[in-house]
């Protein structure tokens, strides 16, 4: 929609509004609220024991699962007319 294309030109989602403030990077959204809007702190402060593994675990669905799709999904979906079923879109 031409809301989201406002708020966020590259069109991708998510789109995080909290008041004035946009975020369109999903980890960086994730820690955003994590820090301010949980009924606990849910962020694992730097100097906290099991920092490293947050941090890991924070980034494991954006950058270890999600980075081999974007060229699935870019295809599949984003494509021009006749590359849409290129191989990196193909189940075979």
């Amino acid at each position: 929609p031409d809301e989201l294309i406002a708020l966020n030109p590259c069109r991708t989602v998510p789109v995080f509004v909290d008041g004035t403030h946009v975020m369109t990077e999903s980890v960086g959204a994730m820690l955003y609220i994590a820090s301010r809007h949980s009924a606990r702190d849910l962020a694992v402060a730097p100097d906290e024991p099991g920092y490293a593994e947050f941090l890991q675990f924070l980034e494991l669905g954006e950058a270890g699962m999600l980075s081999p799709l974007n060229a699935i999904i870019s295809s599949k979906f984003f494509g021009p007319p006749g590359a849409t079923e290129n191989f990196t879109a193909r189940a075979d």
